[in-house]
């Protein structure tokens, strides 16, 4: 029990030692010996004010430069918002009808892609349903749709 004793205060002794190893022992960051004159000493404060003076103005500048983006960006999303509708509109089809049909055609894609169906129930039930709709018609699904069709048209299956 007396060893553990002196082990612990060895130690401690030895952390306290280490830390003081470390620390800083001076904490003035500036040379005594060389005293800084008043006139020095505004020279530098006048430097610091013209500064934050530059950085205050490049602020000001960033910040119209922001709001100005802003401004382009409510404009751009206004403008792409209504380029969709008018596309939707084209097709007679709305957000959620195509959200649908992305859906199904996934679903339709791996099953002609993976040969995991029979040719029958292909046609039936999902590509029929592509093929006749103008959804088609997108570009997100334009070559995809060639690209099933030709499968399709080559199928050697059933």
């Amino acid at each position: 029990m007396n060893n553990i004793k002196y082990f612990l205060f060895a130690g401690i002794i030895f952390l306290v030692f280490i830390s003081n190893t470390y620390s800083q022992t001076d904490t003035n960051y500036y040379d005594e010996n060389m005293p800084i004159t008043e006139e020095e000493w505004h020279k530098h404060i006048d430097e610091l004010t013209a500064r934050k003076i530059n950085a205050l103005f490049e602020y000001d500048k960033l910040e119209k430069q922001k709001d100005t983006l802003v401004k382009r960006k409510k404009v751009t999303d206004s403008l792409c918002n209504r380029l969709q509708t008018e596309i939707y509109e084209m097709l007679n089809t709305n957000a959620s009808e195509v959200s649908e049909f992305k859906n199904r055609f996934d679903a339709t894609e791996r099953k002609i892609l993976d040969v995991s169906a029979p040719m029958s129930d292909i046609k039936e039930y999902w590509y029929d349903y592509i093929s006749s709709s103008k959804i088609r018609l997108l570009s997100q699904f334009r070559k995809r749709y060639e690209v099933m069709k030709e499968k399709i048209e080559n199928w050697k299956g059933e």
